[in-house]
């Protein structure tokens, strides 16, 4: 540690001499009763004072950062040494001073930066850069710390030479140990050693944990080629298979990199980009028993996709349903979102083709689970409600579909007509209203009025429920038990929307017959 710097107290010095002889200079000129003089030394000297209180201020606050320190209580020596900067921020001694107390805590990367600012402030402190050389070992850069350490050596301190020379010796084996573990590294990289990515998925906390700790681990050693493995396969267990994909970029290359880019590509939904990949990764391991196993995998679902996409480019809808049905269930048990959402997308375009309208939304309303701004999905189902009279849906799908692609073709137009056609039927539903050719719709279910409240619509519910459960009729008649399951069906429907207020806006809005 270092004691205080001889720079303030010759400062203090100097002051004094100076407010000295400017009044043995004023009273020799016989200014002692000007008042511009008088304003002007009681000026000087208050800001001398002002100085002085702050020199002794920052004085304080080092040397009680130093006791603190080396009574090794090094959290209070940070505050003390962090009060000593803010008092006097060009001090080198007190931000080399802090970077010690920094790298006690555990803190390298923050010891590091005080110790490249007192280096600013004075290029000539070697102690500055001995610091700066242990926070690099510390943080696993031994070629700047060797870097520090040469400098410090530069400077020639008799004090400090034998730290600077131990500190080079240390930083030139961990550069021979990190390049033996750089070539082991690329080895193994080259030819596939890491283990294969578990199929199933975890919770959805257990991948975020994962990723989490992957990011630490990639923050700290961020060249490591393990480290970046497990960081790209937190993305991709996450379903972020996009981000995956960047970050295999700096990867060493070899098999791990064209395996974790084939994960990354099958289960983000293109089979044939993985099948590449893992073709490349064999030929440079033919015995990869992940890469073979994966491909094995892919080959099902890519059999699956072209026997699909043939028979729709032929009208056979019902052949195609059946493929993307088969490729769903093979990987059924497998962390695949983006997979997932292909498939049903293609089997919901089929159904929708096939006039299979509730088969169509099942399958949009399944993907839009997995991925909400999956926009294919959003424009399928938006024309799936269309088709169906269900305007209000639609517009809603396009609306969803503005915020997730704002730039899809058309998309204004489509919104226009949605709202025009929304318009009019409402217009239709009044006049049908008007004319009594509407039903009560839910609220005749409950036998409520369309202003009851939601503790009314909850009071009828219940009593309803009373009425048709099904456990209230397993001695009746087998009609009267169908009946009796249809009717409770029907209440448990018409509650689920008016119990819940955005689903009964909903419903007032499309039927609008009150």
């Amino acid at each position: 540690m270092n004691a205080l710097a001889d720079p303030g107290e010759a400062g203090s010095i100097w002051r004094t001499e100076k407010i000295d002889s400017f009044q043995k200079l004023a009273a020799k000129a016989g200014l002692e009763e000007n008042e511009e003089y008088k304003r002007l030394i009681t000026l000087i000297v208050a800001e001398t004072t002002s100085l002085e209180q702050l020199w002794q201020a920052q004085k304080v606050e080092n040397d009680a950062g130093m006791a603190a320190y080396g009574a090794g209580a090094h959290g209070k020596a940070f505050h003390h040494f962090s009060e000593a900067i803010r008092l006097w921020p060009s001090n080198c001694i007190y931000h080399a001073n802090r970077a010690s107390s920094a790298l006690k805590l555990g803190r390298a990367d923050v010891a590091l930066q005080d110790a490249k600012n007192a280096m600013k402030r004075n290029p000539k402190y070697c102690k500055a850069y001995l610091r700066a050389g242990a926070c690099a070992v510390a943080l696993q850069r031994p070629s700047e710390a060797l870097s520090m350490y040469q400098h410090a050596l530069l400077l020639k301190p008799k004090s400090s030479k034998a730290k600077a020379r131990a500190g080079c010796e240390a930083a030139a084996r961990m550069c021979e140990e990190q390049a033996r573990t750089c070539e082991q590294e690329a080895a193994s990289a080259l030819h596939g050693e890491r283990p294969p990515m578990p199929p199933a998925a975890p919770s959805d906390e257990a991948a975020a944990e994962q990723l989490l700790s992957a990011e630490a681990m990639l923050q700290a050693c961020p060249d490591m080629h393990a480290a970046i493995c497990a960081y790209i396969e937190g993305l991709i267990l996450c379903q972020r298979y996009a981000d995956a994909q960047n970050a295999c970029l700096p990867l060493l290359p070899g098999v791990d990199r064209l395996y974790l880019q084939a994960e990354a590509s099958w289960r983000g939904g293109d089979a044939e980009e993985a099948h590449t990949s893992l073709e490349a990764a064999l030929a440079l391991a033919q015995d990869s028993s992940k890469c073979l196993n994966l491909r094995s995998l892919v080959a099902r679902l890519l059999q699956h996709e072209r026997a699909a996409a043939a028979a729709r480019e032929e009208g056979r809808l019902e052949e195609c349903i059946g493929e993307c049905t088969a490729a769903l269930q093979t990987t059924e048990h497998f962390s695949c979102a983006g997979l997932h959402c292909h498939l049903l997308y293609h089997r919901g375009s089929a159904h929708a083709a096939a006039g299979h309208s509730q088969e169509a939304l099942g399958d949009c309303s399944a993907a839009l689970q997995l991925n909400p701004a999956h926009a294919e999905c959003l424009h399928l189902r938006h024309t799936v409600h269309r088709e169906m009279g269900s305007y209000v849906e639609a517009y809603l799908d396009l609306q969803r579909l503005r915020t997730a692609a704002p730039s899809w073709p058309g998309l204004l137009q489509l919104m226009e007509e949605a709202a025009t056609l929304s318009l009019a039927h409402r217009s239709d539903l009044r006049a049908s209203a008007k004319a009594g050719n509407v039903p009560g719709g839910y609220y005749e279910v409950l036998e409520v009025p369309v202003q009851a409240s939601a503790q009314d619509i909850r009071r009828a519910y219940r009593k309803q429920a009373a009425v048709w459960h099904p456990d209230k009729w397993l001695n009746a008649e087998k009609d009267d038990v169908f009946r009796a399951q249809d009717k409770f069906r029907e209440v448990t429907l018409a509650y689920e929307t008016l119990g819940d207020e955005q689903k009964r806006c909903m419903y007032n809005a499309k039927n609008l017959w009150y």
